[in-house]
């Protein structure tokens, strides 16, 4: 946000000094033909690079050039440093986060598969490395990350260990109860200067948070098939158009006149699949959905009941109905509230117009590089509700107050579990936040068994 209208940034690149970037460029191989162990080095030669210079090529104040404001824009938003956030609550301060859907180009099971010697590596390294240093300028609290379920956590961001307390989930919006096809990884780094875990270890993390937000899935995806008829029809007549049939909106077009050949072949083998489906039982009613751009039993090919998974391409046909899905549809099926009459929430989305602007290619895009928002919102919920402030106004070491092993939980309080969760929490146990909360203002010696009635600054 500046000058009251966000940002757009450009290139993550371009937020680099431009003697940075040189210097990555010229780390790049040439040649006609670069094996992908060259490539695989020349990356990790420009991570580390990052790393070692960070210190000025990462700036505490970055900007970048502004696509909205056609200028140098704040990277970040003006917040106070260190030193002023000393003198401030922690209740009273605000929380930094940075939300990312980092590149899963290189890791994709649709992509080429190059893994570590893929382009996306360097934009990778410099989000990655800003994240390291963010947090020793404590300018960060927590940072949270989706990418495909291939992406390899430890080997990308172990090198922030000794910064962050870092966590992971594979999640898949149908154990949230949405019929959406969307496995995705999802991990949280909390900067250790700040922020505190108290939930359980990684291993627990998973069962722990479908504990909250876990859901038998009950609905097929004929449940977002919710655009009026004039909708339907404009989309259809706009897709004939373009294959040279033309037609009012009240004229009954036949499916050769809106799918591609290609996409008619592949309507009859899903038609037949369809068929031995209901015939064996595996699925009961008419709600079936398929992607006509992806071969039947091929690729991310994934029909059923809910929403196939989108790529940056997709053409998905409901039988139930004998229509595509729209893509403001797909969109409300990932969480985007562009149907608040159907919905019943009444604020819709603010970037529903701005989305409906742009071409149809570039709204499938987004999509498939997009989030599932009710997601990637129920993990940071989670993970927030288990996650205290540190206040190192009130102790120099506020850590011993918490026991350390991979996650972090209260000492010296007798048989309280060696893990913490809201979700473990009695009585008893809400007493004990609620005293934590109210003893925020508690002088406290120096007697480490006396901690016990710290406070960290508990986020609010």
């Amino acid at each position: 946000m500046h000058d009251k209208q966000i940002c757009v940034l450009s290139d993550i690149n371009d937020r680099l000094p431009p003697e940075a970037r040189q210097i990555l460029d010229g780390m790049l191989p040439t040649g006609e033909k670069v094996s992908a162990e060259a490539a695989a080095a020349a990356y990790a030669s420009m991570f580390a690079w990052l790393r070692d210079q960070r210190s000025w090529v990462f700036p505490s104040q970055p900007t970048c050039h502004c696509i909205v404001h056609e200028g140098m824009c704040p990277v970040f938003p003006q917040g106070s440093d260190a030193g002023q956030r000393s003198c401030t609550m922690p209740s009273q301060q605000k929380l930094r986060v940075n939300v990312a859907g980092t590149t899963c180009i290189g890791w994709s099971q649709a992509g080429k598969g190059l893994h570590f010697a893929d382009p996306s590596e360097r934009p990778h390294a410099i989000w990655a490395t800003e994240r390291l240093r963010r947090a020793e300028l404590e300018r960060e609290d927590v940072f949270f990350s989706e990418c495909t379920p291939r992406y390899p956590v430890k080997e990308k961001l172990g090198f922030l260990d000794e910064t962050h307390e870092l966590l992971s989930v594979k999640l898949d919006p149908m154990m949230l109860g949405w019929p959406v096809r969307r496995t995705r990884l999802f991990t949280v780094g909390l900067n250790k200067r700040t922020m505190a875990w108290l939930g359980p270890d990684q291993d627990d993390v998973a069962a722990d948070f479908l504990r909250f937000y876990g859901v038998d899935l009950k609905l097929t995806a004929d449940v977002f098939l919710v655009a009026t008829d004039d909708e339907v029809a404009e989309a259809k007549s706009t897709m004939a158009a373009r294959r040279g049939f033309s037609g009012s909106s009240n004229q009954q077009l036949k499916l050769h006149e809106i799918y591609a050949p290609g996409h008619l072949l592949r309507y009859q083998d899903y038609d037949k699949y369809f068929a031995e489906c209901v015939k064996s039982g595996q699925i009961s009613g008419k709600s079936f959905f398929a992607d006509l751009d992806q071969n039947l039993g091929r690729g991310a090919s994934t029909p059923g009941e809910v929403l196939p998974s989108c790529l940056t391409h997709w053409t998905i046909h409901a039988w139930s109905a004998a229509r595509m899905v729209l893509n403001q549809e797909v969109y409300l099926a990932h969480g985007f509230n562009l149907y608040p009459e159907a919905t019943g929430w009444p604020v819709p989305c603010s970037m529903r117009d701005v989305l409906k602007s742009l071409a149809n290619s570039s709204q499938k895009q987004l999509v498939g590089n997009g989030w599932h928002l009710p997601a990637l919102a129920a993990f940071m919920f989670y993970v927030l509700a288990h996650t205290v402030r540190l206040d190192r106004n009130a102790s120099i070491e506020p850590e011993k107050t918490l026991l350390r092993r991979g996650g972090s939980d209260f000492s010296g309080l007798g048989s309280t579990p060696s893990r913490l969760s809201v979700s473990s929490l009695d009585g008893s146990g809400s007493d004990l936040l609620m005293g934590l909360q109210s003893s925020q203002e508690t002088a406290v010696d120096d007697d480490e068994d006396s901690q016990k009635t710290l406070i960290l600054g508990c986020f609010r």
